[in-house]
């Protein structure tokens, strides 16, 4: 996968080829992956929720342009939370003018 490294960011660590995990200079924890089905960011800190700014700036850096990501909350039987503050945006495709998002 090629993404270029926001100058504000470090990379902390590269387990696969297709994920890449960054760490702002305030904080922000970024992790960044093309699935078979879309691409998925998550963004998390230690002792707080991010911020809208910081995520969708960090987006716009991060992920190639033209790509639609969504935020998603399942039904609540499906909703699982393992990190308190972290945000999942996923891939959307465009298909007669609804955005879904595939399973």
């Amino acid at each position: 996968m090629d993404i270029k490294v926001p100058i504000e960011c470090v990379e902390v660590r590269n387990d696969m080829d297709w994920v890449r995990c960054f760490q702002t200079m305030n904080g922000l924890r970024i992790i960044v992956g093309k699935e078979p089905i879309g691409w998925h960011i998550s963004y998390s800190r230690a002792n707080r929720y991010p911020e809208w700014d910081e995520m969708r700036d960090m987006r716009y850096k991060i992920i190639p342009a033209g790509i639609t990501l969504v935020m998603v909350l399942p039904p609540k039987g499906e909703y699982v939370n393992v990190h308190p503050n972290c945000f999942h945006w996923h891939e959307a495709k465009l298909v007669d003018s609804i955005y879904h998002i595939s399973k």
